[in-house]
């Protein structure tokens, strides 16, 4: 008896969720043939709407550019948080649209500026290079390497990598500029070049940090024409003898790895002292790259859509406005 009860339920609620379903589908259904008579009534108008829209959409499509500049720069002389702050407060004058500001540091015109920003370009490989190549010899170990590793044994790597007391150490930087048409050099990128090497502070610690490479450039020419004249005396003599600083025991391997350790310091003092000639020092840049995005070219699609959606919005509104103030007079004229 109650295996039967049971079955009987359970045919029951199938055949209630099948009433259900099949009532879904009729609504769908009757919404959709309602969607084609509100069309054929109103045909003229969501044909007008439907060109209206396309046309504007195409007419925004043609006027509506975005333009991306990059530029690589290398902030010296411990200049990269002044160059993020700099970056920072000229993009909050974009934003702000005070034009003043951005015409009088030199930018011809600051109503074609959208946005300024500016990021690392990861390079771990040269931040935990052996940039002081004596002190390893005599250490065995990269003291910044080993800084590098403490932190990311005790973190996420990516993290440390991204965060910006590690990425305002990487030698280069990339600055992005998005403006609303194509520009030129002489417009905006170097104006801000120009503003941006013009503290007065950092141009001091500009001429002493060139003073100190080239006497740093001086004393390894002197430091290599030395290991020159003990390879030359000890080819000519046997002997380690020297009148130079080095142990007795350094053999001529060591003094052949010292003075290659030596020439690549003098050829990076070298490209020290070309980065030294600015500031900030631009070392690449690329002008006018189209920006594309999703609606890039769509918006002859989007706008009618979207004009017809606020058609179909209106009307519908409108309907049941009307259906409600027929219902409340129908029930003003039954209780009168």
């Amino acid at each position: 008896m109650a295996k039967q009860t049971e079955s009987t339920n359970h045919e029951v609620d199938l055949d209630a969720v099948s009433k259900k379903v099949k009532g879904f589908f009729s609504r769908i259904n009757d919404l959709f043939f309602d969607g084609i008579l509100f069309i054929k009534k109103y045909i003229i108008a969501v044909i007008a709407i439907g060109l209206v829209g396309a046309g504007y959409g195409y007419y925004v499509d043609k006027q509506t550019k975005v333009f991306e500049h990059n530029i690589i720069v290398t902030p010296n002389f411990g200049s990269v948080d002044y160059l993020y702050e700099q970056v920072n407060n000229i993009n909050a004058k974009i934003i702000q649209g005070d034009a003043d500001y951005l015409a009088k540091i030199g930018i011809k015109y600051p109503e074609k500026l959208g946005k300024i920003t500016i990021e690392p370009i990861p390079d771990v490989y040269n931040y935990i290079s052996e940039e002081t190549a004596l002190v390893h010899l005599i250490q065995k170990e990269n003291v910044r390497f080993l800084l590098f590793r403490q932190i990311a044994d005790k973190r996420d790597m990516t993290e440390v990598l991204e965060e910006y007391a590690t990425a305002k150490n990487y030698k280069n930087h990339l600055i992005t500029i998005v403006t609303s048409s194509e520009i030129d050099k002489e417009e905006a990128i170097k104006p801000l070049l120009d503003f941006f090497n013009s503290s007065a502070y950092f141009k001091q610690v500009q001429q002493e940090s060139i003073k100190s490479l080239e006497v740093k450039i001086a004393e390894t020419d002197s430091m290599v024409k030395q290991a020159d004249l003990v390879l030359s005396r000890m080819s000519h003599t046997g002997t380690t003898a020297s009148t130079v600083l080095l142990n007795e025991k350094t053999g001529l391997n060591e003094i052949l790895i010292i003075k290659d350790q030596l020439i690549r310091q003098q050829a990076n003092n070298k490209i020290k002292k070309i980065d030294y000639g600015s500031i900030v020092k631009e070392t690449a840049t690329m002008l006018n790259l189209r920006k594309f995005t999703f609606f890039t070219g769509k918006m002859k699609f989007i706008y009618p859509f979207v004009l017809l959606l606020v058609f179909f919005a209106v009307m519908s509104f409108r309907k049941y406005y009307i259906s409600q103030m027929n219902k409340r007079k129908a029930i003003l004229q039954e209780n009168a």
